[in-house]
């Protein structure tokens, strides 16, 4: 695919991010895109109809545990566990009309599918079918997602007072530390300033 744009022949580059679709006007240099593109942490590539790898970036070839040289050239569905292979096709039939997003098991050559979540759009301005497909590791995220509730349960339960205030001085939470020793309810603190619970003598050095 950056040879293809390199080569005028496609207008864009469509990415589908964490932040939402990015397109990337097409320009007559390739070396912008190629950096663009490996500096992702999500797995990117080009498919076409048939499944085939038309490009990839390192990020997917780690994600699946096989070198560039592997990965590009093979058929995507060999990278897929088996439960979920048949339905790739089925994916990008449904992309050549319109943006398509289905969470999938990936297979590396050792160990446990891994979850990820593929987003697939067709890439504009060819004559043959090519589809940009953005493959996004779950398991890293339900991993955070653990630690996050590990931390926020052993805030909540802790009997020391803790909260997180914004640099405007707004409540964002009250653990019942907070509620044990001050005596307000979460209910009652959250969304409010802060400095309303100071004395005069102390707002100035809190700000």
């Amino acid at each position: 695919v950056i040879a293809a744009i390199a080569a005028g022949e496609v207008d864009a580059l469509v990415l589908g991010t964490p932040a939402g679709e990015q397109i990337f006007s097409a320009v007559t240099e390739e070396h912008p895109y190629r950096v663009l593109v490996e500096a992702m942490q999500e797995g990117a590539l080009t498919l076409t109809r048939e499944s085939m790898v038309v490009y990839a970036n390192s990020a997917f070839a780690a994600l699946v545990g096989q070198g560039l040289e592997t990965v590009i050239g093979s058929n995507f569905k060999r990278f897929v566990c088996r439960r979920d292979a048949a339905r790739i096709e089925g994916l990008l039939q449904e992309a050549g009309t319109a943006p398509t997003r289905a969470e999938i098991s990936l297979q590396a050559p050792s160990g446990p599918c891994v979850p990820a979540q593929i987003s697939i759009q067709s890439l504009p301005g060819r004559t043959s079918e090519r589809f940009c497909a953005v493959v996004t590791d779950l398991s890293a995220v339900e991993v955070n997602h653990q630690s996050q509730a590990r931390l926020a349960s052993i805030v909540e339960t802790s009997s020391d007072s803790i909260a997180s205030v914004q640099l405007d001085g707004t409540v964002l939470s009250w653990n019942r530390g907070a509620e044990s020793l001050l005596g307000y309810a979460a209910s009652e603190i959250i969304g409010r300033p802060v400095l309303g619970l100071l004395p005069g003598w102390a707002r100035g050095e809190f700000q």
